[in-house]
């Protein structure tokens, strides 16, 4: 990756820094190359009626980019033995006639509330182990007009920041449990997906929607290029050894802390630019998100101290410096 275009992508500058493109279509063309492969065995394998036989029209698109259909895909590549392989067919012809979402974010984002999918169960998530609570037909409008008012404060402080989202995430899950609890992750073995804990609640507020959208979107943007190129980190992590982050102040995969440096370096410079906007939002909310991002970057030596825990390609390192003299100066 371009350490140029990064950084300038992470500012959120005017243009748009290839990458942005093509990672993306790199993306797709990965899922390509899987769903031919998946197709290839099946034939080779006496499978072809799993597939209703020779097809002759690949996915589509808007298939190839679902992130169920990219989480099979990856499961029967990476073993491409029978079962994989009819449950990855499963999943792409389900996509297939899967019906638009009367819920569409920026015209190719899909907000889901309810399918089978967004309502299944995984123990070690945090938002996906609660079992899944009906949402009221008032807080499915509330969520979207939410969310429609925080992709359009994105759009209208920084464009570019709304493109990557529509590269990067293709839809949302939102999950509703009575406990008050808000969370909101990405999973890279989900690739495109983006899933938010109770965004019913007040206290989930546009401003906070703002930044679960940014923040999320990037994880599956560098999962993406990951995806491709391999990642960040040099080495296995090993659990005895972990950077605490000074955002949260918790001790997080060596991994982990390489994203969130540039996902934070990223959510300052949207605050700063919306900070100077002349948008209503809760002004008080916006300072204090901005000194939070900013907090880790205003630290002295954040590149030695990550040299002791794990190991990064030089010029991420370069970065890191690069990025706090930056914040350092917005300060000064």
């Amino acid at each position: 990756m371009s350490a140029t275009q990064l950084f300038y992508l992470l500012k959120w500058e005017a243009g748009t820094p290839p990458i942005v493109d093509d990672v993306l279509v790199a993306h797709l063309h990965k899922m390509r190359s899987w769903t031919r492969e998946l197709f290839w065995f099946a034939s080779c394998n006496g499978l072809d009626h799993a597939w209703q036989t020779n097809r002759d029209v690949e996915p589509d698109e808007r298939t190839l980019l679902d992130p169920w259909v990219f989480h099979r895909l990856k499961e029967a590549t990476s073993g491409l033995s029978e079962h994989g392989c009819r449950t990855a067919i499963q999943a792409i012809a389900a996509a297939e006639k899967r019906d638009r979402s009367p819920w569409m974010l920026g015209d190719s984002i899909e907000v889901d509330f309810d399918s089978d999918i967004c309502r299944r169960m995984e123990i070690g998530s945090s938002t996906m182990s609660l079992p899944a609570e009906a949402f009221s037909d008032e807080q499915r409008e509330r969520v979207f007009d939410k969310l429609q008012a925080a992709l359009a404060m994105i759009d209208a402080a920084a464009p570019l920041a709304g493109r990557l989202i529509r590269n990067a995430t293709r839809t949302i899950i939102c999950r509703k449990h009575s406990l008050d609890i808000l969370a909101a992750e990405t999973d890279p073995n989900d690739i495109g997906e983006l899933r938010i804990l109770n965004p019913q609640l007040d206290r989930y507020t546009v401003v906070d929607l703002v930044d679960t959208l940014i923040h999320e979107s990037l994880h599956n943007f560098f999962a993406m290029y990951e995806l491709q190129h391999g990642s960040f980190v040099a080495y296995e992590q090993s659990a005895q050894l972990r950077p605490v982050s000074p955002w949260s102040g918790n001790p997080i995969p060596y991994n982990a802390f390489t994203h969130a440096i540039l996902i934070y370096f990223a959510l300052f410079h949207f605050y700063l630019k919306l900070y100077r906007t002349s948008a209503e939002f809760d002004r008080r909310r916006v300072e204090s998100l901005l000194a939070k991002c900013a907090r880790g970057f205003r630290l002295e030596h954040l590149d030695a101290c990550l040299r002791e825990c794990g190991k990064s390609p030089s010029w991420l390192f370069d970065l890191y410096r690069v990025m706090s003299d930056d914040v350092r100066a917005a300060y000064a």
